[in-house]
């Protein structure tokens, strides 16, 4: 029973990346012209225009990931699938995290690609720049930090996209305000988010309590690296991933209780 469960489950993830396929190819016909305009010499600083091109992509891909999942979700709606769907032997939280999980699929794969290929063209500068650490920044402190802070970002599209899916199915509540509610419910639920992070932050705070994570730098000192520890207060993180999967599961419960197909 658990094994058809997950087939199901499964069918509906690849369906979801199947229909990612001309996105995907997209993407890769932009990374391609982008690597030949690098290398064909136009550019004064390769390096830092690389540098800054990955800034970019990793700017614009929250924003992205936020429209394919409205996309997502509205054309069930347009193209009249949703009613199939919503009628498959399978729960409304599958079909949320199905597609939820194909955007961060597409997410982490972009993400990816754009910095191996920046690693890929940009070899020599990579290494000149990592024989300029100190001793023993890399990899031993360095990958771990990278490690911590794209699993905050992705965690950060992640509660985003749920809020997102959360707003579209208040929306379908009466379809005939859709766009009202959904956007009340947007604004409502990221003003939920803020205050309740602030509003736990400063209570844990105020009992010493508070949850932080260290971070590992380094500066130069007089023709030598002195490591500097930094803590960061990931209380307002914990609290908004919290309100992420509150925000799925009510989407689930609507969905499965209240919306129409």
């Amino acid at each position: 029973m658990r094994r058809i469960k997950l087939q199901r489950f499964a069918s509906l993830y690849w369906r979801e990346i199947r229909a990612a396929r001309t996105r995907a190819l997209v993407f890769a016909g932009l990374l391609v012209l982008w690597l030949l305009l690098f290398t064909s010499g136009l550019i004064s600083h390769p390096g830092q225009a690389m540098i800054e091109a990955n800034l970019g992509i990793l700017t614009a891909l929250p924003f992205w990931a936020g429209a394919v999942a409205l996309w997502g979700l509205r054309g069930e709606w347009r193209a009249r699938t949703s009613e199939l769907l919503l009628s498959l032997p399978v729960p409304s939280w599958q079909i949320l995290l199905s597609k939820l999980l194909a955007v961060m699929t597409e997410v982490t794969a972009y993400s990816i690609g754009g910095l191996a290929a920046s690693l890929l063209f940009l070899r020599r500068s990579a290494l000149l720049a990592l024989a300029e650490l100190p001793p023993g920044y890399w990899p031993g402190l360095a990958v771990p930090q990278a490690l911590k802070l794209y699993v905050t970002y992705w965690l950060a599209i992640a509660g985003m996209v749920a809020l997102l899916q959360f707003a579209f199915v208040v929306g379908r509540l009466v379809p005939r305000f859709s766009v009202l509610l959904s956007a009340m419910a947007l604004v409502g639920g990221g003003w939920l988010v803020l205050a309740l992070g602030t509003f736990t932050t400063w209570l844990l705070d105020l009992n010493h309590r508070g949850i932080h994570a260290a971070f590992v730098t380094w500066r130069p000192v007089n023709d030598a690296f002195q490591y500097v520890h930094l803590e960061a207060n990931i209380t307002p993180i914990l609290v908004a991933i919290a309100m992420a999967v509150a925000f799925f599961l009510a989407s689930a419960y609507l969905l499965d209780h209240q919306v129409d197909a």
